[in-house]
């Protein structure tokens, strides 16, 4: 009876009005087929059914690593060429400064014999801080 009370007391409440309208946004994504917006729009009803159900004192707690979670949506990949070309260029660059010999076609370095992607130094510096951050914010609780 008293989870049936919380249900009741969780659909009357105030912040229950943002998950239809959510849901509405969700179908307006859907009708347009922005497939980057629907999973958004899907994570941020996720997260205000989490609000609803936990109530703000223990959803506050756990807010870090609840937003978090909208890492999973996979958004920005019109960004990718942009960014690989960047990289591609500060390597080369930073290795012609060096004075080491270089030929760049592209994304793809090659030093004497052997051929880099300029794509992937980015992955292997921006994952573990994203780790070491995640470490520090879940077993410390600072931001």
């Amino acid at each position: 009876m008293a989870r049936w009370r919380c249900f009741l007391r969780f659909l009357i409440s105030a912040r229950s009005l943002l998950i239809p309208l959510l849901s509405l946004a969700w179908f307006g994504a859907s009708t347009i087929g922005v497939l980057e917006a629907q999973q958004l729009i899907a994570m941020t009803i996720f997260q205000a059914v989490l609000f609803g159900i936990l109530g703000w004192p223990v959803y506050r707690r756990l807010m870090a690593p609840l937003l978090y979670l909208y890492f999973l949506v996979p958004f920005g990949e019109f960004l990718v060429p942009t960014l690989q070309d960047f990289t591609a260029r500060f390597a080369v660059l930073g290795l012609r400064m060096l004075g080491i010999p270089v030929f760049s076609d592209g994304i793809l370095i090659d030093v004497t014999s052997r051929q880099f992607c300029g794509c992937r130094g980015v992955r292997r510096f921006a994952l573990p801080r994203c780790g070491r951050r995640l470490r520090r914010i879940l077993c410390n609780g600072d931001l």
